[in-house]
């Protein structure tokens, strides 16, 4: 953990991040290398991505562009749809963490939205 940062129980069901320290504007905490970032930029320029505008080609265009219509994040639901069975996926190992009944259950639970 970054100087100046704890992890420890919330108190509200799950764990936090604090502070152990003041901490002045400004001043970084933490370093996220950009390949630790999964977004739909990085979905469509990966060979999923590529495959699934290549078969969306001419089924899905936009009026005014003629460019491949898809939404971004349609792209990163498919990409993470694909990568929760695929273990060449190199995301696989974050999404078995997701819930197996909808990866987007802990947005409607009851104590995360408290």
């Amino acid at each position: 953990v970054a100087d100046g940062l704890e992890i420890r129980d919330s108190g509200a069901g799950g764990l936090g991040v604090f502070a152990s320290r003041r901490i002045m504007p400004g001043e970084r905490l933490a370093w996220v290398p950009s390949t630790a970032i999964l977004h739909a930029g990085k979905v469509r320029d990966s060979d999923f991505g590529q495959q699934v505008l290549a078969a969306l080609d001419g089924v899905r265009r936009d009026d005014d562009t003629g460019v491949v219509a898809i939404a971004p994040e349609e792209l990163l639901w498919l990409y993470i749809i694909w990568g929760r069975r695929e273990p060449q996926c190199p995301w696989f190992g974050y999404f078995q963490a997701f819930p197996a009944e909808n990866p987007r259950a802990w947005l409607t639970e009851e104590r995360a939205l408290s």
